[in-house]
């Protein structure tokens, strides 16, 4: 079989060219692949191509049409003292269409109004807040051949179209820095019992201020009747001091220019653009002080002499302190400040008939703030607690201040406070003011005994011009003891009822 084999196998070879072939063998099983050969060196980075040219910026397209204006924000900042004071209204203040500005303004009038100054004693009546119409009795005047019983009624001050306050803004400053009565269109009658001649040294601001809160008030409809008393004219009391662009104090023992700034569109220093950077009115307030107090301030370190300035605008300006606190206050003819006897008291008040039953009250006699022996000798935290009770805590048993001592004073600031306090602490250990004097407590009204103390009566009197009661009968060792105008027996140590002829009582205001 081999032989066989072989030989077959040698032919199929021999024949090979010719076409004898043998079939194909089964695939042989691949391989194991071989390990993988390591990767070659990255060549080098060829160099950059240049940059190509820019091309040309389009045209800019016409700017879009500017949409309308959105309404203005609810949010405005106002000054700390704006702020409080429209928190401290006692009626809704109505600031639609105001923006900040205005509103700063608004609520800077009625901080002044209803803190500092005293609008209200006089002009608010049960007819509505400012609403005005009490009378003030001025007693009788010449009128000609005719002996005149007069009579005052205080304005209504709020916006009521037909009964309220018609005077525009530069009207409204006017009558303050003049004393014009616009009632009179001739404009020769002057304000009597207003105390513009006090009120005139505030600031333009301020009085500007005060102008716009009044025409945010609610309007209150009552007329007010019409005043009896005599005609004086503006020019009685020679020119105005604020027809010259920087005004001169001359109302005390000093004259002093008010504080002045230059105004670039005048060319010229004017008291006007002053007042943007006295932002507290301290310097008015140094100008404004009657007193020939300038070594004093000149002692004191520089924030003393601050709260001393900005004191002395309040007591000077708004606060009409020396009004009320100076007796015989000023020189009606001159208008110059009794400065001999500078708020140390004793000017007696006839309460309004209207209010003796409201507030127990019917004749007052103010208190002396400055004197060494007979002042007010409180420490300020006193001096706080005597504005905010409404009390006086110097006599005795405490007991209501008297009228019209503002309760609208409790609303001031600390800082106000603090610098009228300092004002009159200052003056107090200074020897620049005299009469030093104690003076009396209220006379208090009464409808029955009852209303008085134990052992005292209720006496018939005529206050205002009108009948009334007052307790009577208080034990007492000297007139200070006694209620205004009220004078000691000696023989019963008992105090007796006000003589209608007493001095007391014939310059009671």
């Amino acid at each position: 079989m081999r032989t066989q084999l072989y030989v077959v196998m040698c032919l199929c070879a021999a024949s090979a060219l010719i076409a004898c072939t043998g079939a194909d063998g089964a695939e042989g099983e691949q391989g194991i692949q071989g390990a993988q050969g390591e990767q070659g060196l990255q060549g080098e980075q060829g160099p950059q191509g240049e940059q190509g040219l820019q091309g040309e910026q389009g045209l800019q397209g016409e700017q879009g049409l500017q949409g309308d204006k959105g309404d203005p924000g609810d949010t405005i900042v106002l000054s700390t003292k704006a702020r409080y004071g429209l928190e401290i209204s006692p009626v809704p203040v109505d600031l639609s269409g105001l923006d900040g500005d205005a509103v700063e303004s608004v609520g800077r009038g009625s901080y002044l109004l209803n803190a500092v100054a005293d609008c209200t004693g006089c002009h608010s009546s049960q007819a509505g807040f400012l609403a005005g119409n009490n009378d003030f009795p001025i007693g009788p005047f010449q009128d000609g051949d005719n002996t005149v019983d007069g009579h005052v009624f205080t304005r209504n001050l709020t916006p009521d179209p037909t009964t309220g306050l018609k005077l525009t803004e530069d009207q409204f400053v006017a009558a303050l820095r003049r004393g014009i009565d616009h009632t009179d269109p001739t404009g020769q009658t002057t304000l009597v019992v207003m105390p513009w001649a006090q009120l005139r040294w505030m600031t333009d601001r301020d009085l500007r201020d005060l102008y716009r809160y009044l025409r945010r008030i609610p309007a209150v409809s009552n007329a007010v009747q019409a005043d009896v008393k005599p005609q004086i004219p503006p020019a009685a009391y020679g020119p105005s001091p604020f027809d010259d662009d920087v005004p001169m104090f001359g109302d005390g023992d000093v004259e002093r220019p008010l504080p002045a700034a230059f105004d670039p569109a005048l060319g010229h220093p004017t008291s006007l653009a002053a007042e943007p950077y006295d932002l507290d009115e301290v310097l008015r307030g140094l100008a404004i002080s009657p007193l020939a107090d300038d070594a004093l301030v000149a002692s004191l370190p520089p924030d003393y002499q601050a709260l001393y300035g900005r004191g002395s605008y309040i007591v000077n300006g708004p606060g009409l302190c020396s009004e009320c606190h100076t007796p015989s206050s000023r020189d009606l003819a001159t208008l110059k400040i009794n400065t001999s006897q500078f708020l140390a008291g004793g000017q007696a008040f006839a309460v309004p008939p209207p209010l003796q039953p409201i507030i127990g009250q019917v004749r007052t006699m103010s208190a002396n703030l400055v004197g060494y022996d007979h002042g007010f000798t409180l420490p300020f935290a006193g001096f706080v607690q005597t504005l905010v009770t409404g009390l006086s805590f110097s006599k005795g048993e405490p007991h209501v201040l008297g009228w019209p001592m503002p309760a609208e004073f409790r609303n001031m600031s600390v800082y106000d406070k603090e610098a009228v306090y300092l004002y009159l602490a200052f003056l107090q250990d200074s020897d620049l003011v005299g009469g030093d004097s104690p003076h009396q407590a209220p006379a208090r009204y009464c409808a029955t005994a009852d209303d008085c103390a134990d052992g005292e009566t209720c006496a018939d009197v005529t206050v205002a011009g009108a009948p009334t009661k007052e307790c009577v009968g208080k034990a007492c060792q000297e007139d200070a003891d006694c209620d205004a105008c009220q004078t000691c027996n000696g023989t019963t140590n008992k105090c007796d009822a006000e003589s209608p002829t007493s001095a007391c009582v014939m310059t009671s205001f």
